[in-house]
């Protein structure tokens, strides 16, 4: 393999994983589950924005209907817990 692949395999394996990993353990001492795996959905959705942004990444169409459908869940599940709340 070329560097440049050994170099993005260990992006993958240290931040991709590893350190989403011990963010998400971190998170759950301090949130309800319910609210840490709620946001973790949206990890996809950031990454392939960046990836656009910082990447010159081309963003297809079904990319943007997922992306909606994405939001929109996670607009609703905050409209629940906030109306929960009261």
């Amino acid at each position: 393999m070329q560097v440049p692949t050994w170099i993005a395999l260990g992006y993958l394996i240290l931040l991709g994983t590893l350190a989403t990993f011990v963010l998400f353990l971190f998170l759950l001492r301090r949130l309800p589950a319910s609210t840490v795996a709620n946001e973790f959905v949206l990890a996809p959705f950031v990454g392939i924005t960046l990836g656009a942004v910082i990447l010159g990444e081309r963003l297809t169409p079904i990319f943007a209907a997922g992306a909606a459908l994405t939001l929109t869940g996670v607009y609703i599940w905050a409209l629940a817990q906030r109306a929960l709340a009261k």
